[in-house]
């Protein structure tokens, strides 16, 4: 069994880099990472009352659900566990021993780096991927054909308009 860590701005096409990575490493089975960067809070009280799963709980859209729980259902077989978690390092000594307590063997991210920030307190994990050593599978942008952006509401079309 492999973990396999993949960067996330909560939308759903990036949802699109779980069935390449699964559908790259059939039959094995997997731990999927969904890896989401954001700070943490300098405000007393928000460290004391409220926690990064909560507020990444706030972010999470249902289309964004319905489509993990969609993949969950169609990977039953091959899909050990779907994690969503938050990356709230400063630096890449501290990506790396996230990477090591997750015990990650790959790491799929799209080439372009075009994901949206939901506020200020997200960022990209790009920049520590780039300099982790951990075996990294590139997923053309352009390989994916997805459907145009109707809005909130239709983001699942995303997992459906794919190439072949």
């Amino acid at each position: 069994m492999k973990t396999v860590l993949i960067p996330t701005d909560l939308s759903v096409r990036s949802l699109n880099l779980v069935i390449t990575a699964l559908r790259d490493h059939k039959p094995t089975e997997l731990n999927i990472l969904l890896a989401h960067g954001m700070t943490r809070s300098s405000s007393f009280t928000d460290l004391i009352f409220e926690s990064s799963k909560k507020r990444l709980e706030g972010m999470l859209s249902e289309d964004f659900r319905n489509a993990a729980q969609f993949i969950e259902n169609t990977f039953r077989s091959q899909l050990q566990s779907i994690i969503i978690d938050t990356f709230s390092g400063v630096n890449q000594r501290s990506f790396n021993n996230y990477l090591e307590a997750n015990k990650v063997d790959a790491i799929y991210h799209f080439d372009k780096n075009d994901s949206a920030a939901f506020d200020k307190n997200c960022f990209s994990l790009m920049p520590f991927i780039e300099k982790c050593e951990i075996p990294c599978s590139v997923v053309h942008f352009d390989d994916l054909m997805f459907a145009p952006d109707r809005g909130k509401g239709h983001e699942i079309n995303a997992l459906f308009f794919t190439k072949s």
